[in-house]
């Protein structure tokens, strides 16, 4: 654990997304990905490449892809601050936006969820970032910050402990330091280790965790944004029944920065 308390309730994390992204999480819920879908082709093999001390061949590579496949990953950005690079990458376009929150709103949505599919588990942690072969991977832990199992004191000795399985959860909270930049947050949903079911590939997209009406704490405007913008999130947030949040222009708009 890293924090907990009031340190976790005020945890400021943020989502660069498109204007359509957030309709969309507004109207079915917060999407979380399955975690074979991200482009990274070092996600969830850090840990196995450190229980081994190489990059696994491609037969093991298959093997890890089909467990990775009973996770779901959603990714989320640790700053109070605005981060251009996070804009540039998540939040091109000029109706894009930022919605902030805090930790302890995401573990809500994510406990209220557990709490429907109790057999499997949903987990926060904080990533850290390594270099491959680097000595500061080799008997590194993962920083967790909240786990439902654990929440609930639920006794975990009946989990399928396949140690790729366990070495994937763990690879899932690593990344390559050339994404330091991101300061990531993730919520980790697994499938199957509770499960009785023998493993296979999960096909499933992604799946949806219903949002509170106080979600949103803070949504921020594109640099670029106009106030047509502006009144579009305020209908879709209307249209939805969320409470309003603190909406303003980015602090990287020159007119914002100006006081105009």
């Amino acid at each position: 654990m890293i924090m907990d308390g009031d340190e976790v309730n005020s945890a400021v994390i943020s989502r660069y997304m498109s204007f359509n992204r957030f309709v969309d999480m507004c109207r079915k819920g917060l999407f979380v990905p399955n975690a074979n879908r991200f482009s990274d082709v070092w996600e969830g093999l850090l840990a196995i490449i450190a229980l081994i001390g190489e990059i696994p061949k491609e037969e093991l590579r298959k093997k890890a892809g089909v467990v990775k496949s009973n996770f779901f990953v959603s990714c989320w950005h640790k700053s109070e601050e605005e981060n251009m690079a996070m804009w540039k990458l998540y939040g091109r376009e000029r109706t894009s936006i930022c919605v902030e929150t805090t930790i302890k709103s995401l573990i809500d949505c994510c406990s209220d969820y557990a709490e429907t599919y109790q057999f499997h588990n949903v987990s926060l942690a904080e990533v850290g970032y390594v270099l491959p072969h680097s000595d500061d991977l080799k008997g590194r832990k993962p920083t967790f910050i909240w786990d439902y199992w654990d929440s609930k004191k639920m006794n975990p000795t009946d989990c399928q402990s396949i140690p790729m399985s366990i070495k994937t959860l763990q690879g899932l909270t690593f990344k390559h330091k050339a994404y330091s930049y991101e300061k990531e947050i993730r919520v980790i949903y697994d499938t199957f280790m509770r499960s009785k079911k023998p493993l296979g590939v999960n096909k499933a997209k992604g799946i949806r965790m219903k949002l509170s009406k106080n979600f949103f704490h803070k949504i921020i405007l594109s640099p670029d944004a106009s106030n047509a913008t502006l009144a579009r999130v305020k209908k879709v947030l209307d249209k939805y029944g969320y409470d309003k949040p603190i909406i303003k222009m980015s602090d990287l708009n020159l007119s914002n920065a100006s006081g105009n």
